[in-house]
This record gives structure tokens, C-alpha cells and sequence, in this order.
């Protein structure tokens, strides 16, 4: 009698088959993770522009955040979300318009790309209804200027009329006006 034992063609095909189902199945619990974490990015914003807006009305105009006392405004830099770092500049005390800029680097130089990219989208459809980068409260600029350094760091200038849309691969900086200014 011949008795050997091995693997036979219906089990291989039954053993790649059933890996297959396990990766699917990782996969789109991955996406689910992605998502959540998208979500809750999400409810941030809502409350940070909530918070912004109390601010500024109640105590007036300020560059930094932790003056405020309240809690919910953006964080200090820099912000991590997952694996994700983004860096958040108020503009000057004694300026004309209540703003703050999210940047994908500490120079806002780098521009946003990948997830970086899909969080900022996301931001600008929360606040704005529409995620284009050119109108509304949220805007996409190519360049901001940075002046200090750490927690002193703050907005020296931005040109409003360098908007570009998120996908041309020159966002460099989110500005987000609190004010609710239509651009």
C-alpha cells in the first residue's frame, strides 16, 4: 500500500483561500481604525471652533491658546494625531482678524500629502460645507512666514491671494479664520 500524506490541491486551494479571507478582513478593520480616528479628528474641530469663537468674543483677540483657558482651542505644537504631526501657529496680538494656521512641518514648508492631506480636507469640510482650500473660513495657501521659535512661535504674514486647492500639491499651510469671514 502506498500510503503517502501531503498537502493535496484542494487544500491549498481551501489554505490561500482562507488566508485571503484574513487579510480582507484586516484590511478593512484597518480602514475602520483610519476612519475612527477621522471622526474624532472631526468632533476636535467642531469643539476648537466653538471654543475659538467663545475666545475670541469673550477676551478678544490673543495669539496663544494657553491664555485662554479654555481647553478645547488647538493644541501646542507639536499636534499628533496617530502617526501623524502637524504644527499650529496663532497670528500676533493687535492684528485686524482672528486666525490660526495648521502646517504638515515646524517651517510650513512641506506640503500636505497622504493622510496629512485627507485630515486637512477634512477640517476645511467640517467648518466650511466644502473642501476646495479657495473660499469660505478655511483656506489652502502655498506660503506662510513663521517668526520666533517654540511656544513663542506665531503667524508673521501669509498672502491670502497664494490659495491653491488641497490636491495641486503646493497646500503648505491650513488658515482657518474664527471670525467666520467669507473669503
Amino acid at each position: 500500500m502506498n500510503n503517502q500524506k501531503g498537502f493535496g490541491i484542494t487544500d491549498i486551494v481551501v489554505l490561500v483561500a482562507s488566508i485571503s479571507i484574513i487579510l480582507l478582513a484586516l484590511l478593512k478593520g484597518w480602514d475602520m481604525i483610519e476612519d475612527a480616528k477621522l471622526k474624532k479628528f472631526e468632533n476636535n474641530v467642531r469643539k476648537w471652533e466653538e471654543a475659538a469663537k467663545d475666545y475670541y468674543f469673550i477676551k478678544g483677540k490673543s495669539s496663544r491658546a494657553s491664555e485662554s483657558g479654555i481647553q478645547s482651542l488647538p493644541p501646542s505644537n507639536p499636534m499628533i494625531i496617530g502617526n501623524l504631526t502637524f504644527w499650529v501657529y496663532y497670528r500676533p496680538d493687535g492684528r485686524k482678524e482672528n486666525f490660526f494656521v495648521i502646517c504638515a512641518d515646524s517651517a510650513c514648508s512641506e506640503a500636505f500629502s497622504g493622510k496629512k492631506l485627507k485630515y486637512v480636507e477634512s477640517f476645511d469640510f467640517v467648518i466650511d460645507g466644502e473642501g476646495d482650500g479657495k473660499a469660505g473660513s478655511v483656506l489652502a495657501v502655498s506660503r506662510v512666514s513663521i517668526e520666533g521659535s517654540g511656544e513663542s512661535a506665531a503667524v508673521a504674514g501669509f498672502d491670502a491671494n497664494d490659495k491653491v486647492d488641497w490636491e495641486s500639491g503646493k497646500s503648505a499651510a491650513l488658515v482657518h479664520y474664527t471670525d467666520n469671514r467669507r473669503r
